[in-house]
């Protein structure tokens, strides 16, 4: 298994999380994590915005935003390939067992 980093961005106007790094254990991610972090600052944008910073200046993290503690959509365990490909192959032959095949030799009576 992996696990996913995902952290919304200071910037954006709408909290929205997106993927940041990955590792093989949630352990590494929150060491990194905490390792990043800072006390909070004030940064700059373009013209008179300022926003709060947590993460150290220039680092990987810097524009993020820090993960809620009751989260768990911060740290999400990802598949390994080749279960992923599996449940992805179990979902296509799903999805076609349930809709009608579409044979064009087979004579359908006209619709009233």
């Amino acid at each position: 298994m992996r696990y996913v980093l995902n952290l919304g961005d200071v910037r954006d106007r709408e909290y929205r999380l997106r993927a940041i790094c990955w590792a093989d254990t949630r352990e590494q991610l929150e060491a990194f994590v905490v390792g990043e972090q800072v006390e909070p600052y004030t940064r700059n944008l373009d013209g008179d915005q300022r926003v709060r910073v947590f993460f150290r200046k220039d680092g990987p993290l810097e524009w993020c935003l820090p993960p809620w503690v009751a989260d768990d959509r911060h740290f999400v365990e990802v598949p390994d390939i080749k279960d992923y490909l599996v449940n992805c192959g179990k979902d296509y032959k799903q999805r076609f067992e349930l809709l009608h095949h579409l044979n064009p030799t087979e004579k359908r009576e006209p619709a009233d």
